[in-house]
């Protein structure tokens, strides 16, 4: 799947990286659309984040989707 990755210091790219495993009780949603937010993402992405020290970072939790695969336990 394609991601808005940031390493820091004003650094954005388009990566690819593996679906993720689903596990109990979570769901994987394809993404409509979304928006990097204008103040947590920009934050992270100009290395003023606090808690945020380890890069690479995907960004983009402002977003639309649809469940495709869901598990119950």
């Amino acid at each position: 799947m394609k991601v808005i990755v940031t390493e820091g210091k004003g650094d954005v790219k388009i990566k690819k990286v593996p679906i993720p495993a689903i596990g109990d009780y979570e769901c994987l949603c394809k993404t409509l659309a979304f928006a990097t937010c204008t103040g947590t993402d920009l934050k992270i992405i100009d290395g003023k984040m606090f808690w945020c020290k380890n890069y690479p970072v995907i960004l983009g939790h402002e977003s639309v989707g649809k469940v495709i695969k869901k598990v119950k336990k």
